[in-house]
């Protein structure tokens, strides 16, 4: 539920930063999700 806005917030900070593309990685890490997004310009 919480990724979809998690997603949202991790584009906007990229667009701040005046990213043009933004990688959501999304990873399984003992049975946790890890969401991060890695940003380029």
């Amino acid at each position: 539920m919480g990724d979809k806005r998690a997603i949202k917030k991790l584009r906007a900070a990229a667009a701040k930063l005046g990213a043009t593309k933004v990688l959501i990685v999304n990873e399984e890490y003992r049975n946790m999700t890890v969401l991060y997004g890695v940003a380029y310009k």
